[in-house]
């Protein structure tokens, strides 16, 4: 093998490491790589924290990551999250169905001021990748995205308390 595709190799193994290291890497298994166009990428959120998780609620599953910056510790900056609907088909077996994953970002902590929502659209018709499209402030849908959120903070709160000694 020739010293240039070695160096290709090797710059494209350590980029792909970095991407999977960084906190916007692909967090719970159902959500997106990539974010919306503003909300902060994986370079710019070098050492946030980044919480994992999964809510068993009934007849729905809940896959969310929660990123913290330093800067702001006590706020999750990006919420993240994809629900799966269970149900039981008419012979019994479990069929799944998977919602269209939400972003929640807050671009100016302080400020009094919706925050930004946003949800990923399967492939149109002929395209190859997802799109993530604004959910405007106000909307139905952006009001069941926040109570979602809300519930999920609860409940990683909860997960906390009960991991205290």
């Amino acid at each position: 093998m020739s010293r240039p595709l070695r160096r290709r190799g090797a710059a494209w193994l350590i980029a792909a490491l970095a991407l999977a290291l960084s906190p916007f890497s692909y967090a719970a298994s159902s959500l997106a790589i990539f974010l919306p166009e503003g909300v902060p990428q994986a370079r710019e959120a070098e050492g946030w924290e980044r919480i994992d998780g999964q809510m068993d609620a009934g007849a729905e599953s809940i896959d969310y990551a929660f990123y913290v910056d330093p800067w702001h510790k006590a706020l999750y900056a990006v919420t993240r999250y994809r629900i799966t609907s269970i149900a039981k088909t008419a012979d019994g077996r479990e069929e799944r169905r998977r919602e269209t994953e939400k972003l929640i970002w807050n671009p100016r902590p302080g400020s009094r001021e919706p925050l930004a929502c946003y949800e990923l659209q399967p492939p149109a018709v002929g395209e190859e990748r997802s799109e993530w499209r604004s959910v405007p402030a106000g909307s139905d849908a952006y009001h069941a995205a926040m109570m979602t959120a809300i519930r999920l903070y609860g409940h990683h709160a909860r997960l906390r308390r009960a991991a205290e000694p």
